[in-house]
């Protein structure tokens, strides 16, 4: 009796077990996971083989933890016909996972009141307890993703031009307005359309009270109402309408040349405090800061 000819789901990490499941089928589908199946393998496998190729082209550190976006020109070339699969949204985790960030916020102890893991970058609100609690965070958590970077990669060395950039925010009228900044970043980045269909935020534990051991709500947050139920239906409403194009600019400027987000009575408290300016000078000649980020250095936000 001849076989079911029906999609043969297989996690394959080298050409052998490839070929091993293609005998005694005429005609199926594969699905190829390819953290360490070379483009030399995949030309190898569609030299005996006719059959489409499922290729993913990411995943989580569940299962390896790759990014080959770099390699698409390429693994269309030698793979085709290939359908190329992007498996963040099925995947369990995604890279920087959410347990080494919850390890981190813990050892450094860190409360993150709403974060967003994307492919390239990661979005964090938190209040640190120790004085050097976000710098010691951010990096161990940038030595981390460099290590599994270089380890995907086969590569060594350094990976970012420069450290990591924050703002201090005044949390009486712009704390909330930072965790919808963070959670809609998945939608302005056009990944989904609504920020509940985006798994690796924080935007489910705050609006939709599912569970997540690294959120640790803002008092500010737990000020919108008495009942849980009634704190996520006032959240959702914020949500309801887009954050305006100032308020975007007001938080991407703030973060990107470490300036205070808040009031100008709150940046003059913050650089008492720190003893250097907290906002933007006086016109005349620019900042260091400034004269970079007009310069071309890529802005994170």
């Amino acid at each position: 009796m001849a076989p079911d000819r029906k999609p043969l789901d297989v996690t394959a990490y080298s050409l052998m077990v490839l070929l091993t499941a293609l005998w005694g089928f005429q005609q199926v589908t594969i699905k190829v996971i390819v953290d360490d199946v070379s483009l030399l393998a995949q030309a190898a496998i569609r030299s005996v083989v006719d059959v489409p190729l499922d290729i993913y082209i990411e995943s989580a550190d569940d299962f390896g933890g790759f990014l080959r976006y770099h390699e698409l020109p390429e693994i269309i070339r030698v793979a085709s016909p290939v359908y190329l699969k992007f498996g963040l949204r099925n995947a369990p985790d995604v890279y920087p996972s959410r347990s080494h960030l919850e390890e981190l916020a813990a050892r450094y102890v860190c409360s993150i009141h709403a974060y967003v893991l994307m492919t390239n970058h990661v979005h964090l609100l938190l209040t640190p307890d120790r004085l050097d609690g976000a710098s010691l965070l951010m990096k161990h958590l940038g030595q981390r993703y460099v290590q599994y970077f270089n380890r995907v990669h086969d590569r060594s060395g350094t990976l970012w031009e420069g450290r990591f950039r924050s703002s201090i925010v005044q949390a009486e009228t712009y704390l909330l307005r930072c965790q919808r900044y963070i959670e809609l970043n998945p939608v302005r980045a056009g990944m989904v359309d609504a920020p509940g269909g985006y798994r690796w935020s924080s935007f489910a534990a705050n609006a939709l009270g599912c569970r997540n051991a690294l959120v640790t709500p803002h008092s500010r947050f737990l000020a919108l109402g008495r009942r849980g139920s009634s704190r996520r239906a006032a959240y959702l409403e914020l949500f309801r309408s887009e954050l305006e194009p100032t308020e975007l600019e007001e938080i991407r400027t703030s973060a990107n040349a470490g300036y205070a987000l808040g009031n100008e009575r709150f940046r003059k408290e913050i650089a008492v405090a720190l003893g250097h300016r907290a906002g933007p000078g006086k016109s005349g000649r620019p900042s260091e800061v400034l004269k970079r980020l007009v310069g071309g250095e890529e802005a994170l936000f």
